[in-house]
């Protein structure tokens, strides 16, 4: 399996973080309400951590050594 380059990674991690953009900005569309600074400002970090550095598997929710994160908006 080839390895991804630094920048396909990079492109990868950026449309991710757009997509959750996208995603929020519609949720937030039909409610007609919604913070979307606090979720627009995260979404890099999100797309990072998520699809990156956190070790999980989707499909084993219960797996014994998945990561486990905690965030907070602070208010």
């Amino acid at each position: 399996m080839q390895e991804r380059s630094d920048v396909e990674l990079h492109q990868q991690l950026a449309r991710s973080a757009l997509e959750l953009r996208r995603k929020m900005l519609v949720q937030a569309a039909g409610k007609g309400q919604g913070y979307l600074g606090q979720g627009f400002g995260l979404a890099d970090f999100l797309a990072v951590r998520y699809l990156y550095e956190l070790r999980h598997r989707p499909q084993e929710p219960l797996w014994e050594h998945r990561d486990r994160v905690l965030m907070s908006t602070g208010h």
